[in-house]
């Protein structure tokens, strides 16, 4: 049987992104999530484009955030900046400044 264990986690710390795969993007630009510790778990925030997601693990905090960055891009990725309110603009080109969709 395999155990793994993680570091516990004292203290916040930024954890390097240069992937979301398997999502059909590509990071332009690897980019940072702070990960700090919560009463129960974790939580990891993207402070740029304003998103952040929790988990029980410091892994599950960092899969879940990546999950919704993903989410987050295709719902905005074909809206139109004009039917957008000034958080959601911020937010759509912060993502589109780190991101962009893999031609096939």
């Amino acid at each position: 049987m395999e155990l793994r264990c993680e570091k516990i986690l004292q203290g916040p710390i930024l954890v390097p992104i240069s992937t979301l795969a398997p999502a059909p993007l590509e990071v332009i630009r690897d980019f940072q999530v702070l990960l700090r510790p919560i009463d129960e778990g974790f939580v990891a925030t993207l402070f740029d484009a304003n998103i952040s997601s929790s988990g029980e693990t410091q892994s599950e905090a960092v899969d879940n955030i990546k999950d919704l960055i993903v989410m987050v891009f295709e719902s905005l990725e074909h809206e139109d900046d004009n039917r957008l309110g000034p958080a959601m603009i911020r937010q759509k080109h912060a993502l589109n400044s780190l991101m962009r969709r893999v031609k096939r």
